[in-house]
């Protein structure tokens, strides 16, 4: 057998296979008198108490200084890598929530152009609508009005007029988006700083928003 240390296991496997064990081949035991077999209680090698014990004390010692800046050099490149993508995951969520609030804006004139035409109500009308007087033009309701549709406007700063949504926290101030009352032959349009939003100009309108909030 070689001279190096073994464990527990190949040690009692050794035992039964040779039948003799001694120092020399497993260095910390030390043999029973008169037996010829390892003495066990004595245990000083890998595994004994006072080897744990240095281990034990080594970890209470707690981090080395080269540890630590380690440590903070491995958060630092994290910080670097994730902020950005974590900045580009905010910007993402505020223009999908403005372009929702125009979505919701068109929605709501739509509806609303439905129960006026179900109520007979002239072009230029007002009717009520959940308590609110909504003014109509041109069969739609006016930018004054558009805002007593909406169900909420959390996270927006509204304009005096009443018909542009700011979104809170953007990066700029044309971070926004406005409707348009109809004309007498156009229906109401929802736009952004970049423009009126259409199929021709979507694209161009969601790189300026990336840029404006």
């Amino acid at each position: 057998m070689g001279s190096h240390q073994h464990g527990w296991p190949d040690l009692i496997r050794l035992r039964y296979v040779t039948g003799n064990v001694n120092r020399r081949t497993f260095p910390g035991f030390s043999l029973k008198a008169g037996t010829g077999t390892a003495d066990i209680t004595g245990w000083n090698g890998p595994y004994s108490p006072e080897r744990r014990g240095i281990v034990r004390n080594r970890i209470q010692a707690g981090f080395t200084m080269v540890e630590l800046i380690v440590v903070i050099v491995i958060l630092g490149i994290l910080a670097a890598v994730a902020l950005p993508k974590f900045m580009g995951l905010e910007r993402e969520a505020r223009i999908a929530a403005l372009k929702s609030m125009g979505g919701t804006m068109n929605s709501a004139a739509q509806m609303a152009r439905g129960l006026c035409m179900a109520q007979n109500c002239p072009a230029n009308g007002t009717i009520v609508v959940d308590g609110q007087n909504i003014v109509f033009v041109n069969g739609y309701p006016n930018n004054a009005s558009i805002d007593l549709l909406l169900q909420s406007t959390e996270g927006f700063t509204m304009n005096a007029a009443g018909n542009r949504m700011i979104k809170s926290g953007a990066a700029t101030a044309a971070c926004w988006v406005q409707y348009n009352q109809a004309t007498a032959t156009l229906p109401p349009t929802i736009s952004y700083q970049a423009g009126v939003m259409a199929a021709g100009t979507e694209t161009a309108i969601n790189n300026a928003l990336r840029t404006q909030c």
